[in-house]
Parts: C-alpha cells; structure tokens; sequence
C-alpha cells in the first residue's frame, strides 16, 4: 500500500516569555473537568481569569447504551454512542475557543501567555467514560496555544499544599483544605492552580521576587477574607 503525506501548516514558534505575564493554570480531572485560573503578574498580581468547564454528562446516554445492547439493538446503541462522541467533542471545542480568545486578547496588549496544565496520568482515567476527551482537549490546548504564540507546559502542582505557607494542608469536606501551620482554608483545584503559578515563576522564570510577590498577594487575600482563599 502506498501513501502519501502532505504539510497542510507550518508554523514558527517565536514564543516570547518576558514581562508582563499572563499566567493560566488549569487543573484538570475526570470528575470537575477543568478550572482554570488566570494570573497577570508584573510588579503587582492581579487575578484576571477564573472559570470551570465541568464535562458533559452522559449518564443517562450510557444507561441507554447498556440497555440497547442488552436487547442486541447494536446498531442503535452505536448511534448513541457517535452522538456522545459528538457532545465530548463540541465541548472541546468551546474549551478551546475561549482560552483562545483570551491568549489573542492578552498578547494584543503585549503579555507573555503561558498557559499551565496539570494533566492527569493516563492510568488514572483508565476505566474512565471521559479519558479521550479530556486527553483530547489538552492536546487542543497545546495546538491553540502554539498558534497564538503562547507557552503551554504540562506542569505539576499539587492542590493539597498550602498556597501561602507550602505546608500539607488537612482535608475538610467538599475538596476543601486548611492549613495547620497558617490556618489558610482553599479549594484543592484553585490550590493546584495558584500554586502551579507560583512555581512557575519561581523555577522556570527563574524569579524568586516574582514568586514571593505572588504568595505575599496571596497572603493578604487571605487576611482580607477571615484566612480563607475559597474565593479565588
């Protein structure tokens, strides 16, 4: 068999990473789908971007789908099957439309865009309904953001530390988390992300005074709202 290959797009990276930032951090997993937050740094931080794209639900389609084909109505449960596939995949493509309009935006106004994603292991979702999607819409993230001259790194952060302090928080109930060291209270995604930046900019920027700007910001947000950055 012979096949051809053909270059339908070429693109030259000139990805420049200097101040000031925009900096997107998105957690992402199976159940809550992707929160993202946005953070402008210079000399000051500022939070610009807070959003949570939760995945489709399917439940009742796979509910549908397990009774055609325990009827051996194959074919019509191959069609519910090609219409979820069609809902993952219009939902990838609002995800994508919007960071996109946002990266555009922010480099019209002279930002370095870097965009974070703490993606999932894949034996994690293995058995998961949503593993193709969300794999899927990282690798649309990192197509988007090569095409509007924006960083995109795969960057691991860890939602159970303290965003202020460093220290393993505690868990409480609903994904919350309190510090036993500073008494700070934070949600375990919003924690990934802030703590996915200051990290960022601390060992890949190198900028430990970029860093520690950052924590101080979250530090007084803290102290303005009774210890707690649930809010963020």
């Amino acid at each position: 068999v012979c096949r051809q290959l053909g270059v339908i797009g070429l693109r030259r990276l000139r990805i420049r990473v200097e101040e000031p930032f925009l900096v997107m951090a998105i957690d992402l997993n199976s159940k809550y789908g992707l929160v993202i937050r946005g953070l402008v740094v210079n000399e000051a931080v500022r939070l610009v971007i807070q959003l949570r794209f939760k995945p489709p639900s399917h439940t009742r389609r796979w509910m549908h789908v397990r009774e055609l084909m325990r009827l051996k109505r194959f074919r019509e449960a191959n069609k519910v099957l090609r219409r979820m596939q069609g809902v993952n995949r219009a939902w990838e493509k609002t995800v994508v439309a919007e960071l996109r309009r946002i990266a555009k935006s922010w480099r019209e106004k002279g930002y370095s865009v870097i965009i974070l994603v703490d993606k999932p292991e894949p034996e994690t979702l293995r058995g998961t309904h949503l593993q193709r999607t969300l794999l899927g819409v990282v690798r649309r993230i990192e197509w988007m953001a090569t095409w509007e001259d924006a960083l995109f790194l795969e960057w691991r952060a860890s939602g159970r530390l303290c965003p202020v302090c460093g220290s393993k928080g505690i868990e409480r109930s609903g994904r919350a988390f309190m510090c036993p060291a500073c008494g700070v209270e934070w949600n375990r995604d919003v924690g990934a992300c802030l703590n996915a930046v200051v990290s960022f900019l601390e060992h890949y920027v190198k900028r430990s005074d970029l860093a520690e700007i950052a924590r101080r910001w979250l530090r007084e947000r803290a102290e303005n709202n009774k210890e707690s950055l649930r809010r963020l």
